[in-house]
Parts: structure tokens; C-alpha cells; sequence
């Protein structure tokens, strides 16, 4: 259904899921994100441990710079 005929049509699945998505979005940026990323680097040294441990998990992966 296109009721402006613009052209851009979503369903009410994919509408939730991006409110789902940026409501996550925003949450990142509002608490993680905030001052410089304290609260990742807060966990970060747990976060390199318990990746680690991970089998199959690759060896280059750097949690300081991909997970942020």
C-alpha cells in the first residue's frame, strides 16, 4: 500500500524492526558512547578476555577498535 504514491513502500514488520534498531541505536549513543566511551573502555579488558576464550573466533580481531 502507497497512500502518497511516493514510491516507498514498508510494512508494519519492517517499520517495528527500525524502531527496534534505532531505539537500540540511541541507546548506544545516549549511555555507551557518552564521555569518550567510558562505559565500553570501563569493560573492555573483560570484553578481550571472554573473546579469547571463543573458539573459532578470529585471531586478528581487535575489541578496542571493532567492537567500537
Amino acid at each position: 500500500m502507497d497512500p502518497d504514491e511516493d514510491g516507498f513502500i514498508m510494512t508494519i514488520e519492517e517499520a517495528e524492526k527500525l524502531s527496534k534498531n534505532m531505539n537500540i541505536l540511541h541507546f548506544i549513543r545516549k549511555n555507551i558512547l557518552i564521555h569518550n566511551a567510558k562505559a565500553f573502555n570501563k569493560g573492555l579488558a573483560e570484553l578481550e578476555l571472554a573473546t579469547k576464550k571463543l573458539e573459532n573466533f578470529p585471531s586478528e580481531w581487535k575489541c578496542s577498535y571493532h567492537d567500537l
